[in-house]
C-alpha cells in the first residue's frame, strides 16, 4: 500500500504542464535515523534531482522559473511544489510514489 497524499490543486488541470502542491502524508513521529536516509537516497536517485538549497530540488532551483519541483518537512506531511512539464512530473510522481510506498504513513483525516 502507497502513502496517503492530497492535493491543494489538481496538478494536473493543464494538461502540458503540471502546477504541483501536492501533500504525502508521511508519519515523521514514527521517522528514525534509518527512514531519514532512505528518504535523503530517494530523492537523490529520482529523475531532475538538483540539489539540496535548504529543501530538496529537482529540475531547477529558481521557484520563479519553470521547471522546478521542492520539498518540504511539514507538520502535515511532506510538502512537494513546484512547476514543470506534465510528463517530467507523471514520471517523478510515479517513481517517488513507489519509492515511499514503505515508509511511515498516516490515514488522511
Amino acid at each position: 500500500m502507497g502513502v496517503a497524499f492530497y492535493d491543494n490543486r489538481d496538478p494536473l488541470a493543464d494538461p502540458d504542464t503540471a502546477d504541483v502542491d501536492r501533500v504525502y502524508c508521511l508519519d515523521w513521529d514514527r521517522f528514525g535515523p534509518a527512514e531519514w536516509a532512505t528518504l535523503d537516497r530517494i530523492y537523490r536517485q529520482l529523475p531532475g534531482w538538483v540539489e539540496y538549497r535548504g529543501v530538496p530540488f529537482w529540475f531547477g532551483t529558481d521557484e520563479h522559473d519553470i521547471p522546478h519541483l521542492c520539498a518540504s518537512v511539514e507538520p502535515t506531511g511532506l510538502q512537494v511544489s513546484g512547476v514543470l512539464p506534465a510528463t517530467d512530473w507523471e514520471a517523478w510522481e510515479g517513481r517517488f510514489g513507489a519509492a515511499i510506498a514503505e515508509l511511515p504513513g498516516r490515514e488522511l483525516k
